[in-house]
């Protein structure tokens, strides 16, 4: 973790709730370079996000990422408007990423980091660094309350799914295996 990393536990000036719900684990092994990873990950999205997953009514356009930390996340939408939904906690190129995940249980942007999740992505070479196991972790479900457990679980699944899988394999022909 780089020492300047923000911790949404920081900011917060209570808890918002005891219980832990446990985090959700996926990991894709892909048939590419660390660096090549992370650039698929954080610089096109919106190549393998499924474009109906947004927050805002109208289909996204493309994905940001604000390359710091405290930068935000946010989609640029067909119609003209931007929708923020996270916020980088941490930016340690092309190793690692910590985001709050900002998707309130009624898809509306939550501004406060202490009802927010975090994800965190790593990509680890393998193979001798001709592959790359990319793992992500989504962990405090429990800050977003009882109804959003279940929203924000199926957005890590989509990761670990076919989108994010064939982006890269398009890239030039790699192969990819997915574990839960």
């Amino acid at each position: 973790m780089s020492e300047s990393a923000l911790h949404p536990e920081d900011l917060a000036a209570e808890t918002i709730d005891t219980r832990t719900v446990a985090a959700i684990r996926k990991s894709v092994r892909v048939a590419t370079t660390v660096e090549r990873a992370f650039a698929a990950f954080t610089e096109e999205v919106d190549r393998w996000w499924p474009r109906p997953h947004c927050i805002n009514g109208s289909p996204m356009g493309r994905v940001v990422f604000e390359r710091k930390i405290g930068g935000a996340i946010y989609s640029d939408q067909e119609g003209g408007t931007a929708s923020r939904w996270g916020t980088l906690l941490d930016w340690d190129p092309p190793n690692r990423i910590v985001m709050a995940w900002q998707v309130s249980p009624l898809w509306l942007f939550e501004s406060d980091l202490a009802k927010c999740s975090e994800i965190e992505v790593t990509f680890r070479p393998i193979d001798d660094g001709l592959s790359t196991l990319v793992e992500l972790v989504h962990r405090a479900l429990e800050h977003h309350g009882d109804d959003d457990v279940e929203v924000c679980g199926a957005s890590t699944v989509r990761f670990a799914s076919d989108p994010f899988r064939t982006s890269l394999s398009q890239d030039r022909g790699g192969s990819m295996a997915i574990r839960a």
